[in-house]
């Protein structure tokens, strides 16, 4: 959703009226509420396939979005060349071996988002000390190649392998690059693996799509956790439930209006379906699996399925 300052009734700093505009931009369609001055509400319903923002870029603009979470959905990956320690190349794939049925004989996973893997020697042991030198590469094969994961044992102490790394990709190729410690500053080598995959997997097409819309870098985006950032700095693991946060934190709002200290939010949408539980207080989980791919980052806890 898309708003403006809170109040339509209040002059802004220039004296002239303030104004709302509301946009819930879904996978299939985007709803365009325009509230003017006066509180008369204009409301427009258009298909999601050209940009609908337009002059608004001149005004303050806060926003959530379902990009992510609908490329996680439909599996509209970026293609990724993943960089692991060596002895590491099938992890993405082994994962942890936990099944959605545990006495399912023929469990079956998703494949996770990986166009090529490339194993590097060298490791960081406990505390952040050096064991073996990084064993870098002469250069990158980033033919074909969309975004970079990189995502090396002890990195959350100790980055320099992973920095290492990332300096072989150059600037000017256009390639995103997704830093395990970064993203996942702590003790968990496959959350950590899992969490790079699903920035450098969907990042690209969220920054295509902002692009697209042609909103400002000024921008405030939605955090899955229901937090703001700027506009440019919002990446997939922090996107996944940003538009789905944005309807639990109306859910809230709305259920407190009507007195109610206990809801349950259906939200949905043309491409996906999201379930949260409001309970006096805003539910939050630190890991989450949405399509069968798992990433740590905070977030609402929302249970997010295909319409």
């Amino acid at each position: 959703m898309t708003k403006a300052p809170e109040s339509a009734a209040e002059d802004g700093p220039d004296g002239r009226p303030i104004v709302q505009t509301h946009i819930d931009r879904g996978g299939t369609f985007t709803d365009v509420v325009h509230i003017a001055s006066d509180g008369r509400a204009t409301a427009r319903k258009v298909p999601s396939d050209a940009a609908v923002v337009g002059e608004l870029a001149r005004g303050a603009l806060t926003f959530g979005t379902t990009v992510a979470t609908n490329a996680l959905l439909e599996r509209r990956f970026a293609r990724v060349l993943l960089v692991v320690s060596e002895g590491f190349g099938d992890l993405a794939w082994l994962g942890d071996q936990a099944r959605p049925a545990l006495f399912d004989l023929d469990a079956a996973w998703p494949a996770p988002p990986v166009a090529r893997v490339l194993e590097v020697g060298g490791r960081i042991g406990a505390g952040g000390r050096e064991l073996e030198p990084v064993a870098l590469p002469e250069r990158l094969d980033l033919d074909g190649v969309d975004a970079v994961a990189i995502a090396l044992l002890g990195s959350h102490e100790n980055a320099a392998h992973e920095l290492a790394v990332a300096a072989l990709v150059p600037a000017a190729s256009g390639v995103h690059v997704a830093l395990g410690h970064a993203l996942s500053p702590e003790l968990g080598y496959l959350a950590r693996v899992e969490t790079a995959l699903v920035d450098a997997a969907v990042t690209p097409t969220l920054r295509a799509a902002r692009a697209r819309d042609r909103l400002p870098a000024a921008a405030l985006a939605m955090r899955s956790d229901g937090s703001l950032c700027p506009a440019d700095a919002l990446r997939a693991p922090d996107a996944v439930l940003s538009g789905p946060a944005g309807g639990v934190l109306a859910v809230a709002h709305a259920a407190a209006l009507a007195g109610f200290a206990h809801a349950v939010g259906l939200d949905m949408g043309g491409t996906s379906t999201d379930v949260s539980h409001y309970d006096g207080e805003l539910e939050r989980t630190f890991e989450t699996e949405v399509a069968g791919v798992r990433m740590r980052a905070p977030m609402m806890r929302i249970h997010t399925v295909a319409a």
